[in-house]
């Protein structure tokens, strides 16, 4: 099982926290994964191993049937996204 999570994962840079709690996503992170200004990232937490994972929103979004039952935040993910601003903390 181990085996199978080495080829899972891959390490693309370090962020930094900014005052205003933004995260600068590395640029090789980025580039690998597609993301572009303004395309929106769902953020899920493993509170008690202090981690977060950022998903691209489509990418979140295909994959939602599938990993439904595995999760219970599915449906606050809904609800914020029916209740998200496009402004960002500047």
């Amino acid at each position: 099982m181990i085996d199978r999570f080495k080829h899972d994962f891959k390490l693309l840079g370090i962020g930094k926290v900014g005052p205003k709690g933004q995260v600068v996503v590395p640029t090789k992170a980025r580039e690998e994964l597609g993301i572009k200004p303004g395309d929106s990232v769902v953020v899920i937490g493993f509170p008690h191993q202090k981690a977060v994972m950022v998903v691209n929103e489509k990418v979140f979004e295909q994959h939602m049937s599938h990993v439904r039952r595995h999760f219970d935040f599915f449906d606050e993910y809904e609800s914020l996204k029916n209740h998200q601003t496009d402004e960002f903390d500047d």
